[in-house]
């Protein structure tokens, strides 16, 4: 991988991480032809929205590959509907009267700049084990359930679908893919 890429790419999550602008020895170090690697490279990383807002807020100019703005959109509608989502869990567990912890993005997106800069595709809670089998319902009787034990990573981590009963045909089947 190329060692200038990297370092172009560290420098611009910086200034959109911090809300800085690069130094003119930095833009100087910036050029378009690494800008595929960059977009690829982000991508890859779930970061292709701090990529687009540290050149936005750089004014470096861009190849037609990325739209800064929807990208930047787009993780915001992603950590609005996991907020949403997690609003909904809680009540639930809430309603169960069933303890719980929020863990990782949920928790430590709030010191972000901006929450929507720390991006996360699942919501991870913490439960005690006795308390895995217990269903948890909403208000308006959407149920989460949890898989059978024996399908929990190592981390304990729950499965969660939308409010949908997974079962374990469900289960066995995503695992093919």
């Amino acid at each position: 991988m190329d060692q200038r890429m990297i370092h172009m790419l560290f420098l611009l999550l910086r200034s959109a991480i911090r809300g800085t602008l690069l130094s003119e020895e930095e833009r100087a170090q910036y050029s378009e032809d690494i800008l595929p690697e960059l977009i690829t490279l982000s991508g890859k990383h779930d970061i292709l929205h701090l990529l687009a807002l540290g050149l936005k807020k750089n004014s470096l100019p861009v190849q037609e590959e990325i739209n800064s703005s929807r990208s930047i959109y787009n993780a915001v509608c992603r950590q609005e509907l996991l907020d949403f989502e997690l609003s909904r869990l809680c009540g639930a567990f809430e309603i169960a009267k069933i303890p719980f912890l929020p863990l990782k993005g949920s928790v430590i997106r709030q010191y972000y700049p901006e929450p929507w800069m720390r991006t996360s595709c699942d919501i991870d809670i913490l439960i005690h084990d006795e308390n895995l089998d217990k269903d948890v319902v909403e208000e308006d009787n959407n149920k989460f359930v949890y898989s059978d034990a024996n399908y929990y990573d190592s981390t304990g981590e729950i499965i969660y679908s939308k409010g949908e009963l997974i079962s374990k045909e469900d289960l066995e089947r995503a695992k093919q893919y």
